[in-house]
C-alpha cells in the first residue's frame, strides 16, 4: 500500500509538471503568433521619442524624459500624457488586417505616395518610419507601409485618428504639473504679502507669517484647484518679454516643494484677459490663460488659511462632554460611538441626538481672532463653559459670552480668542429635551 501511495503521488507530480510545461508553451505560442501579427514588433523596448508629420502643418516630436512625455518641437513644453499613451496603446494594438506584398511599385493607389500622416518612432536607439496613406472602401482601415519596404498593410483607422491631432491637442493643459501627495511646502506670494505652509504627517500648520494649525479644507481646496484646472488658451509660445503680460511683476505666484526639498512646481499669475488671468508655470515658457476659480485662492491673504475652529477636537477623541450654562449642567459621555445623558439624572434613560448638540458645536468657528488673548483668569463673567475630557485623559475647556454686541469665545487651553457670530452663540443654550429622542 505505501508503494502504491509513492506511485501515485509520483504520477501526480509527473502530471502536474506536463500541464505546467504545456501551459507555459502555450502561452509563448500565443505571445509569439500576437506579435506576428502586430504591425509594429516593439517587444520588450521602450518607445523615447516619437515624430508626427502631415502636409501642410509643423512636425510634431514628442521626447520621453524617464518620467513624462514633453513636446521639444515646434514648442516646449510638458505633453498630455494620456494622449501620448493613448497613441501608444494604439501602436503596440495595431494588427496586420491585410497584407499586399507588391504595394512598393504603385504607392499612389493605397494613398501612399502622398501620406495623410508619416509617424517615425524611436526605440531601442533606432527609429522606424510608418506611412499612413488612404482608407480603404469601408473607412475603418488605412493602408499603411513602413518606410524603404515593399508590402504595405491594412490596419485599423484608429491608430491614424490617435495620430492626426493638432498642437493644442498634445499639450497638456495643467496649470501646475505635480503630485499632490508628495507636496511638503506651500509658499504664495501677492499683494497682502507672503504665506508659508508645511505639511507635518496628515496636518498642514502655517508657518509663516504665523505659527499654527492650518485651516487643513482651505489648504486642500487649494491643491486641489491648481492641481485639476487647465489652462484655457495659450497665448504665446516664446515670449520675449514678460511685461507686456504682467509676470514681470506677477499679481500671485504659488511655489511647491516636495518632500526631500525639490521644488515641485511654479505658478506665477499675471495681469487681466478679459474673463481670464494671464499665467506661465515653471515646466514651460509659454503663457496661456486661466480663470478667476485659479485666480482668486492665490489673492488669499493669510486668514483664509488660519484654522478657524474654536472647538478643535474629533468626536471620536471625546470621552465625555459637560456644558454649564449659569447654574444649568448637561454632561454626556461618549463610547462605543454612541453619546448617553451622565447628566441630569433624571434623563439618563433617553438618548441625546449627536446632529443636535455635537455636530452645532463642532462647526462653531471665529470670525476673528485674537491673536493676543487674555489667560483665563483674565475672562471673567462667562456665559457658557464647554469642558471636554479626552479619551487620553487630557481636558479641554472653551468660555463663551455676550459683551457689548458682541459674542466671543476663548480656547482656555491655549488661549486663542475671538468673536464667533449670534447663531453659533445661542446654539449654546439649547435645552435638553431638544436633544433627546
Amino acid at each position: 500500500m505505501k508503494r502504491l501511495g509513492l506511485l501515485s503521488a509520483a504520477v501526480l507530480l509527473l502530471a502536474g509538471f506536463v500541464y505546467l510545461n504545456e501551459f507555459r508553451w502555450a502561452e509563448q505560442r500565443e505571445a509569439e503568433n500576437r506579435l506576428g501579427e502586430s504591425l509594429f514588433r516593439l517587444g520588450g523596448e521602450s518607445v523615447t521619442s516619437l515624430r508626427i508629420s502631415r502636409p501642410g502643418r509643423s512636425e510634431l516630436t514628442f521626447e520621453h524624459d524617464g518620467g513624462s512625455w514633453r513636446i521639444v518641437e515646434p514648442v516646449e513644453a510638458p505633453a498630455d500624457q494620456s494622449k501620448l499613451e493613448a497613441l501608444l496603446g494604439r501602436l503596440e494594438g495595431a494588427a496586420k488586417a491585410r497584407t499586399f506584398s507588391q504595394a512598393g511599385p504603385q504607392p499612389a493607389k493605397y494613398g501612399l505616395d502622398r501620406p495623410n500622416l508619416i509617424l517615425m518612432v524611436g526605440a531601442g536607439g533606432s527609429e522606424t518610419t510608418l506611412l499612413m496613406g488612404s482608407r480603404d472602401f469601408s473607412g475603418s482601415s488605412v493602408y499603411v507601409q513602413f518606410q524603404g519596404e515593399e508590402e504595405a498593410y491594412l490596419t485599423s483607422q484608429a491608430l491614424l485618428e490617435a495620430g492626426d491631432q493638432d498642437l493644442d491637442e498634445w499639450r497638456s493643459r495643467k496649470v501646475l504639473d505635480f503630485t499632490r501627495n508628495q507636496v511638503s511646502v506651500v509658499e504664495i506670494e501677492n499683494a497682502g504679502g507672503r504665506v508659508r505652509l508645511e505639511r507635518e504627517g496628515e496636518e498642514w500648520h502655517l508657518a509663516f507669517p504665523l505659527s499654527e494649525r492650518a485651516d487643513q479644507s482651505s489648504v486642500s481646496g487649494l491643491l486641489s484647484i491648481i492641481e485639476f484646472e487647465e489652462a484655457r488658451s495659450f497665448v504665446s509660445d516664446r515670449p520675449e518679454d514678460l511685461k507686456p503680460f504682467g509676470l514681470e511683476s506677477p499679481s500671485a505666484e504659488v511655489r511647491l516643494f516636495l518632500e526631500g526639498g525639490l521644488e515641485g512646481g511654479v505658478l506665477t499669475l499675471g495681469r487681466r484677459e478679459e474673463d481670464g488671468y494671464l499665467a506661465q508655470n515653471s515646466g514651460s515658457p509659454s503663457v496661456f490663460t486661466v480663470g478667476p476659480e485659479v485666480y482668486e485662492p492665490l489673492t488669499q491673504e493669510v486668514w483664509a488659511f488660519r484654522d478657524k475652529d474654536v472647538v478643535d477636537v474629533t468626536q471620536e477623541q471625546v470621552a465625555e462632554l459637560t456644558l454649564r450654562r449659569g447654574s444649568d449642567e448637561i454632561v454626556l459621555a461618549y463610547e462605543d460611538y454612541r453619546w448617553s445623558i451622565v447628566e441630569p439624572e433624571s434623563h439618563r434613560d433617553r438618548d441625546p441626538l449627536a446632529h443636535k448638540f455635537w455636530h452645532p458645536i463642532s462647526d462653531i468657528s471665529f470670525q476673528s481672532i485674537e491673536d493676543a488673548a487674555p489667560e483665563e483668569s483674565a475672562w471673567p463673567g462667562s456665559d457658557v463653559e464647554l469642558r471636554i475630557r479626552l479619551k487620553d485623559g487630557s481636558t479641554r475647556s472653551f468660555l463663551f459670552k455676550e459683551e457689548a454686541g458682541r459674542f466671543l469665545a476663548l480656547k482656555a487651553d491655549t488661549g486663542r480668542a475671538g468673536t464667533i457670530s449670534e447663531d453659533d452663540y445661542r446654539m449654546l443654550f439649547v435645552p435638553i429635551y431638544e436633544i433627546i429622542e
